[in-house]
């Protein structure tokens, strides 16, 4: 018998057998009749190529993988198919749809002389992009977006005052940004909130004294950051914290201490008035007993110094404070009387002084030479010694009344030879003046 027949594409020859149901095959047999002889084909089985363009099937699915042109081929159920953020939608043969495949559509395309893919078709999922603003703004409207399409986020609009708009995040603890060229991991139809970022304003307040750049930072909301440190200006220190407001009641923090910025906020930094110091360079001098001279002053305190009364030295006259040591160069500067308010340092004053004399009167040791050295009988009250300053002029004093005696005159010398001139003598060192008197006379009538 032939070895072989013609096969096809279809079929392809596979033995003999001696009955038509080509159940016993033929192998050999004695000629008594004239027989008939069943050739057997095998049905040629083709590959079926997948393309399922990024998908997947599902676990647990055995997909067919071989076709004959006997039998309608049944398509694989979409639902046995997965890809994320994508439903299949159908199956394609070279651009064409299908849901079912007859032999000749299946020989066309798989047969062995063309080999088109079966494709999946996927459509892309939308979801609902929310968005959440903490309350810090106007809430932009929701997103229907198109997984795999990107688009433009929203900035937010009626933001509120110290608020600064950073950025949308895919999570509440702001880790990962969100631009919208990107997706997140969602399933079709669902909403997804996304989650704004907010720098809130720290503002630094001085509280009327000195100056700080920058005057305020701008914190991601509940970061921390430094407090800054502030220095002393004319008149006053800084304490060395910031409170929560202008009357400084409510601590928020040390300078360079960690702060929470929770919302926006103007800190106040709290001062401390300086107290300077008066010092007196008296050349001698003394504060009289009882008397307290002011040594120290706030600087918004304005002192008025210590007055003529209130000072003392021996043999001398206070001539006032000045700004200036004229001990030597004469120069003593200005005169001072008090401490301005607001000077914001330590103060120096001179006191200045003048020498000062006593003036004594004598008046009985004094000799009138011309009446035979005639002096005052002892016991006569003299008129009190005066301290004259240097270069001043002594008052005359009243008269004094000698028993026996008639007063001409107050003189330099004790013989009562230059009468002294209140008028015009000035006093340069301590002095004695000297009563003059004649005896009185009588007459005697006989």
């Amino acid at each position: 018998v032939p070895n072989s027949v013609i096969s096809t594409d279809e079929e392809v020859f596979d033995k003999w057998c001696i009955d038509s149901e080509k159940t016993t095959e033929f192998s050999s047999l004695t000629m008594t009749e004239n027989k008939t002889l069943y050739a057997k084909y095998n049905i040629t089985e083709y590959d079926i190529p997948y393309d399922l363009d990024g998908g997947n099937w599902i676990t647990g699915y055995t997909y067919p993988t071989k076709y004959n042109y006997t039998e309608n081929f049944v398509l694989p159920a979409l639902t046995n198919l997965k890809k994320e953020a994508y439903t299949p939608s159908a199956w394609t043969v070279n651009n064409v749809t299908y849901t079912s495949l007859t032999p000749a559509i299946m020989y066309q395309n798989f047969g062995s002389t063309s080999q088109k893919p079966l494709k999946v078709k996927w459509t892309p999922i939308t979801y609902t992009i929310k968005y959440d603003v903490g309350g810090h703004s106007s809430v932009p409207a929701n997103k229907v977006k198109t997984y795999g399409v990107n688009y433009t986020v929203p900035t937010p609009i009626g933001i509120a005052q110290g608020y600064t708009f950073v950025g949308w995040y895919k999570e509440a603890a702001l880790t990962n940004e969100y631009t919208g060229t990107d997706d997140l991991t969602v399933n079709a139809g669902e909403i997804k909130t996304v989650y704004a970022k907010w720098k809130a304003r720290l503002t630094y307040n001085v509280n009327g004294h000195g100056s700080i750049s920058p005057t305020y930072v701008d914190v991601v909301l509940d970061d921390a950051t430094t407090l800054p440190s502030l220095t002393d200006v004319v008149g006053y220190a800084p304490e060395g914290k910031w409170y929560g407001e202008s009357g400084c009641t409510t601590e928020v923090g040390s300078f360079g201490s960690s702060y929470t910025v929770e919302r926006p906020k103007t800190i106040y930094a709290k001062w401390t008035e300086k107290t300077y110091n008066i010092n007196y360079e008296m050349f001698g001098g003394s504060f009289v007993s009882g008397y307290t001279a002011p040594t120290t002053r706030k600087y918004t305190e304005s002192k008025v110094l210590p007055v003529a009364a209130n000072v003392q030295k021996t043999n001398n006259v206070f001539k006032g404070w000045f700004s200036q040591d004229g001990s030597v160069s004469g120069n003593w500067g200005t005169q001072v009387t008090s401490i301005a308010a607001n000077t914001g340092e330590d103060k120096t004053v001179y006191a200045k002084w003048n020498p000062s004399y006593t003036v004594t009167f004598d008046v009985v040791n004094g000799k009138n030479t011309e009446e035979g050295n005639y002096q005052a009988p002892a016991g006569t009250v003299a008129p009190a010694s005066q301290n004259i300053e240097n270069g001043y002029k002594a008052t005359k004093p009243a008269n004094p009344t000698a028993e026996h005696s008639k007063f001409i005159g107050w003189y330099e010398d004790i013989n009562c030879t230059t009468e002294f001139n209140f008028t015009t003598k000035t006093i340069t060192e301590n002095t004695t003046i000297y009563a003059n008197y004649t005896p009185i006379t009588y007459t005697i009538t006989y």
